[in-house]
C-alpha cells in the first residue's frame, strides 16, 4: 500500500489480524447425505443388460443426462464460532499514521459444507470379474456460509484521527468465508473423514440396489487407470 508520492494522510490499510482467539464449536463431522430424487433416478439407469443377463451395462450417456438435474452431494458439515480482529488506518507513504488506528475484535458463526460433484462421478464396469469400480472426484466446498446475525462486537477501539465505519464488516464476509473454506481444506483429518463419509454413502446407495446384483461396487477416490473400462457412452441413449 507504499504511496508514489508524498500525499496528505488517508486510508491506507484494512486488515484482518488473527487473534488466536478461536472459539471452535468443533468438528461436527455429519455424515448428511443428500440424495434428490432426481440423483436416485440417474442411478436407475444402471443395470444388467434385458438381453444378456450375465453382462453388466452402463450408460453414462443416461447417466448424464439424470445427473445434470441432480446437486452436489454434501457428505461433511463444519460448524465454527470464530475471533477476528479489523483494522482500518491511515497510511503515508506505506506507514501507519499514528493516532489513526481504529480497532475492532468480533465474533462471527457459520459453517462449511464439503461433499462432492456427483457430475463428476465416472464408472468402469470389469465383467470378467463382475466388479463395477466408482471413481469419485476430490472433496470441495458446496456450501459456505454466514450468519449474519452471529457478528458481535467484543472491542471496539477509535481513533483520534480516522473515522471508519463499522458498517465495513459487511465487506468482509467474502473474505471471512475463504478464510474458513481454508482452514477445513487444509485439515487432513477432517478431509479424511469427508472422504470417508463419501464413500461410505455412495457405497450404502449402490449396495442398496438389486440392479447392481451380483458385482462387487468399489468406490474410490483413487485416479482410474489407464486400462479401466468405462461404460460406452452411446448406450441407451434417450432413456
Amino acid at each position: 500500500m507504499a504511496q508514489d508520492n508524498e500525499t496528505p494522510a488517508k486510508s491506507g490499510g484494512k486488515t484482518i489480524v488473527g487473534t488466536g482467539l478461536v472459539f471452535l464449536l468443533g468438528f461436527v463431522l455429519a455424515a448428511v447425505l443428500i440424495v434428490s430424487g432426481a440423483l436416485e433416478a440417474m442411478f436407475a439407469n444402471i443395470g444388467l443388460s434385458d438381453d444378456a443377463p450375465e453382462a453388466f451395462a452402463v450408460s453414462t450417456a443416461a447417466l448424464q443426462e439424470r445427473i445434470e438435474s441432480a446437486s452436489d452431494l454434501i457428505t461433511t458439515r463444519y460448524f465454527y464460532t470464530d475471533a477476528e480482529v479489523y483494522e482500518d488506518y491511515k497510511t503515508v507513504l506505506g506507514r501507519k499514521v499514528p493516532f489513526t488506528t481504529d480497532r475492532q475484535v468480533f465474533t462471527y458463526s457459520g459453517q462449511v459444507s464439503l461433499g462432492i460433484d456427483v457430475s463428476q462421478i465416472k464408472f468402469a464396469v470389469d465383467d470378467e470379474t463382475k466388479t463395477v469400480t466408482i471413481y469419485l472426484p476430490e472433496i470441495q466446498v458446496v456450501a459456505n456460509e454466514i450468519d449474519g446475525d452471529s457478528f458481535m462486537v467484543e472491542l471496539n477501539e477509535d481513533s483520534v484521527l480516522n473515522d471508519s465505519n463499522v458498517k465495513d464488516f459487511g465487506e468482509l464476509t467474502d473474505e471471512l468465508k475463504q478464510k474458513q473454506a481454508e482452514r477445513v481444506l487444509g485439515n487432513d483429518e477432517f478431509m479424511a473423514e469427508a472422504q470417508a463419509n463419501s464413500v461410505r454413502a455412495i457405497t450404502e446407495l449402490f449396495e442398496s440396489s438389486t440392479l447392481v446384483e451380483g458385482y462387487a461396487v468399489v468406490v474410490t477416490f483413487d485416479a482410474p487407470s489407464e486400462d479401466a473400462a468405462f461404460a460406452p457412452a452411446d448406450e441407451g441413449q434417450g432413456a
